[in-house]
């Protein structure tokens, strides 16, 4: 009997639901979560003035910029504080600005030039000496990929395929000689090679660009042989965005360089390169070269700008950052329509060091621009720019930041051309011991105030005195460096300030300025 109740009261509820099934359940029931927390993230700002950022953070830190004794002109001074966020969430941008200036004097703001503001080694000022490299931007069209899906393997079969104007994209990590079947990639063929992850991943041996047309960006290029890129009378030819680093080798016995550009070479640009660590033993190393002596043609429209140039090495030889040596006054070869700005030259050691030489042949060469500093040699051949052979009318090196523990313009030329070396930061306001020529003239000029290091925001409007200052921070403050800092990150900021010379008269003298700088984290 028991059983049949039961079974009734499922036949019941079963034919319930049916009839009731469109309006709700007779049947109902609950469980819970309780104490359920919904809490929004948190932004916890703190600095340090620890020497490498690994303690003491808190709210507040005290006289990190405590500069006094500062006269006109003078080595900047140069302090830093860590920035670290404490909380749980990411931060998307960095602000800084200044807060509760006090100024003994009227307009002593406008007097303290900012010579270097950096954050994490990012330049914050815009549009200053040297070279800013950007983050690697992929590919957004592809005529040919290389790699899987019955795609060709190699780099150099994709180019066999390829037919004049396509896109070559590399998607693979290493193209070696043995992945290759080549000692060298010969770009026959008027196309564009580019990686699409960028040089922190992609390799390559080196290119022997042997057609016109042909750009090469995105690889970390490597080679034994005495080339990494060899561009012989070509025109229309882009080598960008590529690193160029442990090129050569310490033993080595023939001169070596990254970058080779001669025979009848016309509107080459490199761009946006990054060479460290080139090296070669007895014989000489060049990142960047424009030659060779012996040709007796012309090389021109040469454009080599924002690259990063350092560590570059020769055990007894010349050490050159970008050599320029096409021709000889005597044979007819030379070099028209060169340009050279806004790289960093830097960390040069060799036999004879040069950053930049202008060696043969280069009328109108422009020179503008460059961040050149750390350059050593045992001898006394230690030059930011030699000029050497050159009947170059009209060379203007004008606007590059000097240091002042080298020469920064030689000329050894005497048939009396002469070179405008004017508006030049020559690391001090004497330009007379960083000159030496042979007979012809430098002219150096006006001299520039301090070193070119950009503007905060990319604008002087708010004074426009010609420099950036700390009353341009204080009334126009960096909203967003740029990027974030991620929880539990912490980076140096980096800042170094100069009482500019030429504007600072005697009115400004024992006079101080107390103010505090500010940092915001922000996420949208």
């Amino acid at each position: 009997m028991k059983r049949q109740i039961l079974m009734s009261l499922g036949m019941l509820v079963f034919v319930g639901a049916i009839i009731v099934g469109a309006t709700g359940a007779f049947f109902t029931d609950t469980a819970s979560s309780t104490g359920n927390t919904f809490a929004a993230g948190t932004l916890g700002l703190q600095l340090s003035n620890n020497t490498n950022g690994s303690g003491g953070y808190a709210d507040t830190v005290a006289s990190s910029w405590n500069f006094n004794g500062m006269a006109p002109g003078g080595e900047p001074s140069e302090d830093t504080v860590w920035l670290k966020n404490t909380g749980v969430i990411d931060a998307q941008s960095i602000g800084i600005a200044m807060a509760n200036a006090s100024g003994t004097y009227a307009n002593i703001a406008r007097q303290m030039r900012i010579t270097k503001m950096t954050l994490d080694g990012k330049n914050l000022l815009v549009g200053g000496a040297g070279a800013e490299i950007a983050e690697y931007v992929s590919p957004t069209s592809c005529d040919i990929t290389v790699g899987g899906g019955g795609n060709p393997s190699t780099i150099t079969a994709a180019i066999a395929a390829a037919t004049n104007g396509d896109v070559i994209c590399a998607t693979g990590t290493n193209y070696s000689s043995a992945w290759e079947g080549v000692g060298t990639i010969n770009v026959n063929k008027e196309v564009t090679i580019v990686s699409m992850d960028g040089p922190s991943v992609t390799s390559s041996i080196g290119f022997d660009v042997a057609a016109n047309n042909v750009t090469i960006k995105g690889f970390n290029i490597y080679t034994s042989n005495d080339t990494a890129v060899d561009v012989n009378g070509r025109s229309n030819v882009v080598i960008t965005d590529n690193t160029f680093s442990n090129f050569g080798n310490i033993a080595g016995t023939t001169d070596k360089q990254a970058v080779y550009v001669h025979g009848a070479s016309s509107n080459v640009t490199v761009s946006n390169n990054v060479f460290d660590g080139l090296q070669n033993g007895i014989k000489s190393i060049k990142a960047i070269y424009v030659g060779h002596t012996g040709d007796t043609n012309t090389v021109s429209n040469v454009t080599i700008t924002n690259n990063i140039i350092k560590n570059v090495e020769s055990a007894s030889k010349g050490a050159y950052g970008i050599l320029v040596n096409h021709g000889t006054p005597a044979n007819g070869g030379l070099t028209t329509g060169l340009n050279i700005n806004n790289n960093t030259i830097s960390d040069l050691s060799g036999g004879w060091t040069h950053a930049i030489g202008l060696e043969g042949p280069t009328p109108g060469a422009i020179v503008t621009m460059n961040d050149i500093y750390n350059l050593t040699s045992p001898g006394l051949d230690v030059t930011a720019v030699r000029v050497e052979d050159n009947q170059g009318a009209g060379i203007l090196v004008n606007e590059n930041n000097f240091a002042s523990d080298a020469f920064g313009v030689t000329h050894t030329y005497a048939a009396g051309f002469s070179v405008d070396a004017t508006n030049n930061w020559w690391g001090d306001f004497d330009p007379s011991d960083q000159i030496a020529s042979a007979g012809p003239t430098i002219t150096t000029g006006s001299i520039a105030g301090g070193p070119f290091a950009g503007f905060v925001n990319g604008s002087d409007a708010f004074n426009n005195n010609g420099f950036a200052d700390l009353q341009d921070l204080n009334n126009d403050p960096i909203l967003d460096a740029g990027f974030g800092l991620d929880a539990g990150q912490k980076k140096q900021f980096i800042m170094a300030v100069q009482l500019d010379g030429p504007s600072t008269g005697n009115e400004f003298q024992g006079q101080s300025l107390t103010t505090d700088l500010v940092f915001t984290l922000n996420q949208q």
